[in-house]
């Protein structure tokens, strides 16, 4: 009885190890490609944006690893309520289904803004 615990422990213990690993090449990816695609609308963004060019990465960045946590999250309670450990091969695909959903959200947030700034303020383009 008390071997399971333990090894369940021990197994809880790596998957999170993963999840906030995982979190420091999802920040970075992240951060490198929202950086390289909003790069041209700093100018603009400076000016318009609430909290700027620099905040708006920021709120970004933040937003982006409360959604992160959902991952970990979701395999914690899959491990309480249904009594099942999910393993290495279900971790990394849903991490990586995760992160090439932020990769596409944060395109498309980009996308938008230059549509955005082009519409609202076309003389400062």
């Amino acid at each position: 009885m008390s071997e399971k615990p333990v090894e369940t422990l021990s197994d809880l213990r790596r998957a999170l190890r993963f999840w906030e690993l995982g979190r420091w090449v999802y920040n970075a990816i992240l951060l490198a490609l929202g950086l390289l695609w909003s790069w041209n609308l700093r100018e603009t963004m400076i000016d318009q944006a609430l909290l700027g060019y620099w905040g708006s990465i920021a709120a970004f960045g933040a937003t982006a690893n409360v959604f992160y946590t959902l991952g970990p999250a979701a395999e914690s309670y899959a491990r309480v309520f249904f009594g099942k450990s999910w393993g290495a091969t279900v971790r990394y695909g849903l991490w990586l289904a995760g992160t090439a959903t932020a990769v596409a959200l944060t395109w498309s947030f980009v996308w938008s803004m230059e549509i955005l700034y082009i519409v609202l303020y076309p003389h400062s383009r």
